[in-house]
């Protein structure tokens, strides 16, 4: 509790029956915490809330990655908050993302029920000496998110399908010729197909499995779309196609659910394919 000697410090303590089998190293313990609740923030609603661990909630707000980086902003015990102020966060921009962590996705299990979950949650311990923003940062990335500073102001923005705000074309190019020193800004270039990730292999720590490093793997077809790609295939699939595996691995911090790892190397996929 705040104000004790130790505050905010995690202090376990284990207790056994002493005999003669014991001895040799101290036995490995493994404990699961849920020590942190946040905030949550809704201006129609008056402004601060207490988030909780909804047990029982379909999203529960305690996993929501943009509630969790907000309120470790604004904590002055382990957080940022006696660097940032609440005039200096975009409250708004993190209230209209962390509905984004929350949408509904549909998994279809080989061998079971379909059942939707939140798109987005954590579950992570931070156990090292890490500046805060760093931590900020590595938080929103769960949730496809990153945190930016602009306007005097911290804000945190989605990777999500949005409104077209630029257009590129040739009336935005200046072409040599144009002018009596003009120089040409078009710059061609190409990208080989040796250099194009068609798999994904994500490693995480797995709640299902106690919390073992687990992996998985998604793969897509980077054929050109009228020769049958940018469909989701296996990697005997790839090799019957006479595609090579151009592998990458990744890691993911702070996510459990093999679900949730599985939508995130999709999601990696369609942006590589697309670029």
């Amino acid at each position: 509790a705040l104000g004790e000697t130790m505050a905010v410090t995690i202090i376990l303590s284990v207790s056994g029956v002493a005999t003669e089998q014991l001895n040799g190293a101290i036995p490995t313990v493994t404990s699961v915490w849920r020590g942190y609740i946040p905030s949550k923030y809704n201006a129609a609603g008056g402004g601060w809330a207490a988030a909780d661990w909804g047990v029982g909630d379909f999203a529960p707000a305690g996993k929501n990655p943009i509630w969790l980086a907000l309120s470790l902003m604004r904590d002055t015990q382990i957080g940022a908050g006696n660097e940032i102020t609440d005039a200096e966060i975009d409250l708004a921009s993190f209230e209209a993302s962390a509905p984004e962590a929350d949408t509904s996705e549909t998994v279809e299990p080989v061998d079971g029920t379909p059942y939707a979950e939140p798109r987005h949650q954590l579950s992570a311990y931070i156990d090292q000496d890490q500046e805060a923003v760093d931590i900020i940062q590595q938080i929103l990335s769960t949730a496809r998110g990153t945190l930016i500073f602009t306007g005097n102001k911290w804000r945190v923005a989605i990777d999500k399908p949005g409104t077209v705000s630029q257009v590129f074309g040739m009336g935005s190019m200046l072409m040599s010729g144009d002018g009596p020193d003009a120089e040409s800004s078009f710059n061609l270039q190409f990208k080989s197909e040796r250099g194009e990730v068609n798999t994904f292999e994500g490693a995480f720590d797995d709640a299902t499995a106690d919390w073992e490093t687990e992996s998985h793997t998604e793969c897509i077809d980077n054929r050109e779309p009228l020769a049958g790609g940018g469909v989701f295939a296996t990697i005997d699939q790839l090799v019957a196609a006479g595609l090579p595996v151009l592998r990458r691995k990744l890691q993911f911090w702070g996510v459990d659910r093999r679900s949730q790892v599985a939508r995130e190397l999709r999601f990696c996929l369609r942006q590589a394919y697309a670029l």
